[in-house]
Order: C-alpha cells, then sequence, then structure tokens
C-alpha cells in the first residue's frame, strides 16, 4: 500500500492515477473524504495535520508513503515518525522553496531544509526528499 498526502491536490491527484495505472494499491489522506472524488481504485482515508489521532489510522498497513510538505500542516516529523511505527519501508518528500513570507527566499530555504533534515533522520526511515522548484528550473 502506498499512501499519498495531499491526495486531492495538484501534485497528489495526479500521483493517485498514475499509480493506479501502475497497479499499485493506494490510499490518498484529505481532510474530507466524502468529498475526495478520487479514482475507482483508490482507497481514501481522513487525515488531518490539525488532529493528530488521525495519522497512525491513516498509515495503517502501509509500505510506503509520499508526504507533500504543504498537505502535512508543519507535521512532518510526527507523520515520519508514525510511518516508522506502522513498518512504513520508504519515504518520498516533496517540498518547494516556498516558506512565510516574513523571510527571505534564502531564509525559507534554510528552514525548510532543516525541518526536512529532521524528518528524515526520524526513526531510520529510509526516505527521499525532492524539491520541486529546483526541477522547475530545468
Amino acid at each position: 500500500m502506498i499512501v499519498v498526502t495531499g491526495a486531492t491536490g495538484k501534485v497528489g491527484r495526479p500521483l493517485v492515477t498514475a499509480l493506479l495505472a501502475a497497479a499499485a494499491e493506494v490510499r490518498g489522506l484529505t481532510r474530507d473524504p466524502a468529498a475526495a472524488g478520487l479514482p475507482a481504485g483508490a482507497e481514501v482515508a481522513r487525515f488531518d495535520p490539525g488532529r493528530p489521532e488521525t495519522i497512525a489510522a491513516a498509515l495503517a498497513g502501509a509500505a510506503k508513503v509520499f508526504l507533500n510538505v504543504a498537505a502535512t500542516g508543519g507535521c512532518i516529523t510526527e507523520l515520519m515518525a508514525a510511518a516508522a511505527r506502522a513498518g512504513v519501508r520508504s519515504a518520498v518528500l516533496l517540498s518547494s522553496l516556498t516558506g512565510p513570507e516574513s523571510l527571505t527566499q534564502a531564509e525559507q530555504a534554510r528552514a525548510i531544509g532543516a525541518a526536512i533534515g529532521r524528518a528524515l533522520r526520524v526513526e531510520e526511515l529510509p526516505a527521499a526528499a525532492f524539491r520541486q522548484a529546483a526541477a522547475a528550473f530545468r
């Protein structure tokens, strides 16, 4: 089972569709499962970053997880720790260079990089981070 955070967003929805087309078992996480409208074959589960009690159930039975930093509400470290406890074997974290407007772009990049670095060290869960802004400029 591959769990996708932000499954109803601009990155998550096409990812869920592509994974299903590749015959993967997919669970899409969203704050409102009833309104998700994900493709047939996708399991839908509630995940609300403001409600930590939704994390464990969202990750139950997952082998892999895709974490869209923008969809996790700042609880990346908690999600990574919960993923490790749930037996998840690998994770991909997607981020960008954006952050609080009060910071310069360089400060934003450093702050986000530090947060992802902390998340990648949790419980020794194998993970990789992809910063989409870098790919957008190529």
